[in-house]
């Protein structure tokens, strides 16, 4: 999900749109089962993501950034190599990020590496998240660096059997 728009400042934008998908089956071939870049106060709802190689749900910020949206999944699961949900912005560009985001997360389960992974650029988010069990890594990993206003909260029912313990879930 991204854009081709431009706005004002010349580069891509999503904003103040709904998105609803539905079950996501990467069938064990898709690399993503959901990518998220340049998106701005939109209401986006995803039922489920499963099967991919991966990464279920990718957010990275792209030409402008992902932020100040509503975001449900329903569950991410099966993800064969990788982490369920990725939330970066592989630049390092403090402008360009993921920020501001209130995301509402099911259940997270049963991924080749880490639950849900917080890295640098994705600052000043909100996560509700059900059960994250059954990763092979950290159920929950934040390495975004934000602190005060800008650091993340974790509101997480609770963690199984992950393969490391640790992170805010």
């Amino acid at each position: 999900i991204s854009s081709s728009n431009t706005i004002a400042g010349g580069s891509p934008n999503n904003g103040f749109c709904v998105i609803k998908l539905g079950m996501i089956n990467g069938n064990s071939l898709a690399s993503v089962g959901v990518a998220l870049s340049e998106t701005w106060d939109c209401k986006i709802e995803i039922a489920a993501i499963y099967n991919t190689v991966n990464v279920g749900f990718f957010a990275s910020g792209g030409n402008t950034n992902v932020a100040n949206n509503d975001i449900s999944i329903g569950a991410v699961s099966g993800v064969s190599a990788g982490n369920a949900i990725l939330l970066q912005t592989p630049s390092n560009d403090l402008t360009w990020n993921v920020q501001g985001n209130h995301f509402h997360i099911g259940q997270v389960i049963g991924s080749g590496n880490s639950g849900i992974v917080v890295g640098i650029g994705a600052f000043a988010n909100i996560f509700d998240v059900g059960p994250v069990e059954h990763n092979s890594y950290f159920g929950c990993y934040d390495i975004s660096g934000g602190v005060g206003t800008f650091a993340n909260i974790w509101r997480a029912n609770g963690a199984n059997t992950n393969g490391w313990a640790g992170g805010p879930c």
